[in-house]
């Protein structure tokens, strides 16, 4: 805002004013973005932990108030170019506030909903839905796949009673770290095996031999929670069972997908081939749910693998 000076002359009393401008002083005119955008884009998308700047575009200001937000880091700065700002939960949104002042006043700048906090992406869980007992909630193993080279990943351990649903809480991460998904088991399996291929491929030869199936009609029912709003899910499927013709179709029932609700997978004498679905965006309460359904007697679920942004 510009202010004028009015000088006034002594015959104004006399209705023969003749004001004299004599100057114009300034008010603060507050105006910022994040470092590298132009002041026209509305929203940024930031990954969780990611250090940010932002640029200070204000006219006649002397000092500055920045109120980056609750979840920033530090949340409040006066500093003119504010660097080193960290957003370090993901699925919210955060409005920034800059206060510009000079010797006249203030001046307020608002960006509302300006910084959009998004999951890093990539990050990929492993889940063997396996048969088998006493190998604690998560398994490091190191296998081979056919003309690949050799990985090492942490597993989480689905091993529960096949005829009862279950929660599973915390699953970690391939490298062992920990994330806010939880498994819960909705609908349950009639039954277990240990016969699938015992051979490296894909997966480990343990998850390939062990399973849960059901037939004749059950659909079993798995629901993850936890996931960000914000990001899309890829899920990949792998089913064996050795000597049994069996056709398992994997459905989202919960969650959408851009690339359709199912893919099928012939299980018999498996260990090289998965099927996946990809970008399947969370419901608004961050579940996504799959149902296993039968196209010709069993389904079977050895290995669940999930992947962040896909």
């Amino acid at each position: 805002m510009i202010n004028r000076i009015v000088k006034h002359s002594d015959n104004i009393l006399n209705n023969n004013s003749d004001n004299v401008i004599v100057g114009y002083d300034y008010t603060p005119t507050p105006e910022f973005a994040v470092t590298g955008y132009s002041v026209g884009v509305t929203q940024v998308n930031v990954t969780e932990s990611d250090s940010i700047s932002f640029t200070n575009l204000s006219t006649n200001t002397t000092s500055w108030l920045w109120d980056f937000g609750s979840t920033a880091t530090p949340s409040t700065s006066t500093d003119e170019n504010p660097v080193g700002i960290v957003y370090s939960t993901s699925g919210v949104t955060e409005t920034v506030t800059l206060t510009a002042y000079n010797s006249l006043g203030s001046g307020v700048k608002i960006r509302t909903d300006y910084i959009n906090v998004t999951k890093i992406i990539g990050n990929t869980l492993y889940v063997d839905i396996n048969a088998l007992t006493n190998l604690g909630a998560t398994t490091e193993r190191t296998w081979t796949p056919p003309g690949g080279s050799e990985l090492t990943k942490t597993f989480n351990n689905i091993d529960y009673t096949y005829n009862t649903t279950l929660k599973h809480k915390s699953l970690v991460y391939s490298d062992g770290v920990s994330s806010d998904i939880d498994l819960v088991v909705i609908s349950k399996f009639n039954t277990q095996y240990t016969n699938g291929v015992n051979s490296d491929g894909v997966y480990p030869s343990e998850c390939n031999v062990s399973s849960y199936a059901s037939w004749y009609g059950d659909t079993p029912s798995m629901s993850l929670s936890g996931l960000s709003t914000s990001t899309t899910y890829k899920l990949t499927f792998f089913g064996s069972r050795d000597g049994w013709v069996a056709t398992s179709r994997y459905t989202i029932t919960g969650g959408t997908s851009e690339d359709g609700s199912y893919v099928d997978l012939d299980t018999n004498g498996n260990y090289l081939n998965t099927v996946s679905i990809s970008n399947i965006t969370p419901s608004n309460d961050g579940k996504i749910q799959f149902t296993i359904f039968w196209q010709n007697d069993q389904t079977f679920l050895n290995v669940l693998e999930i992947e962040e942004g896909g």
